[in-house]
């Protein structure tokens, strides 16, 4: 399984970085990492050097991640996974009335002074698989710019242009759109995953945005998650009052 044709360049490039966290290349969303793990076909590296100074760290999640796409047909990998994962929070901006329903589910337990984020939780991969059929067999009635905030995933260089497809919820889309992707939608508060926190500490700081999720369930007690900022307007406004931050790239 390829990278979804629709997820944009920016995207693809934080999740083919190097997976060795004190390589000086990691988390560089332009400097894709060539070599793969032989066992896992997800951990990325720069070279064989570098995937041995990390191997002790990666040991324990490369046994998981081979295990877990094994059990699930052995046709995607974690790492494909992921992109699938980063291609539904893409698709899920591109829908103007469902971006305006998370707001109002995450502004309700905010004003709770709950500090949180929007999640989707899905416990089966082919749930997550179907959850982007449905949306992608959503009406696209337009097509607009999209900026995102400087050092997300989603976030592209000056000079290079993203648009975003915006997709209209039909009343007859509506069971099934609430079936395949509002039964997994959820306000989560977490404090232990540490890739979190200081996305979350930016969105408290400003109204107009909002942390996004999506978690995959794998073998044992493991999951994958990828995050992102999601914009109430839509797009990201450099005038918004809050700081500018990065939400990292890796995540367990």
């Amino acid at each position: 399984m390829s990278a979804p044709l629709g997820l944009p360049l920016s995207v693809k490039r934080t999740l083919v970085t190097c997976s060795n966290p004190s390589c000086e290349r990691y988390g560089h969303p332009g400097d894709k990492a060539p070599h793969k793990c032989a066992s896992c076909k997800s951990a990325r590296y720069c070279d064989r050097s570098c995937q041995r100074r990390h191997w002790r760290q990666h040991k324990e999640y490369c046994k998981v991640w081979a295990e877990s796409s094994a059990n699930n047909g052995g046709h995607t990998t974690v790492a494909q996974l992921r992109l699938k994962m980063a291609y539904l929070i893409w698709l899920l901006r591109g829908i103007p009335e469902y971006v305006k329903c998370m707001f109002e589910e995450y502004d309700y337990w905010r004003k709770g002074i709950k500090r949180g984020f929007i999640e989707f939780k899905f416990y089966y991969w082919e749930h997550l698989f179907n959850a982007i059929k449905v949306i992608e067999g959503l009406d696209i009635y337009d097509e607009m710019p999209f900026v995102a905030m400087p050092g997300t995933p989603s976030y592209a260089p000056p000079g290079t242009k993203q648009s975003l497809q915006l997709r209209k919820i039909l009343p007859e889309s509506c069971v099934n759109l609430h079936e395949a992707v509002q039964d997994y939608m959820r306000f989560t508060e977490n404090k232990t995953r540490p890739n979190l926190q200081h996305a979350l500490n930016v969105a408290k700081q400003n109204n107009d945005l909002l942390v996004i999720s999506v978690s995959v369930v794998l073998e044992g007690t493991y999951s994958t998650h990828i995050y992102d900022f999601l914009y109430r307007s839509l797009s990201w406004q450099p005038s918004d009052k809050g700081p500018v931050a990065a939400v990292p790239v890796p995540a367990k």
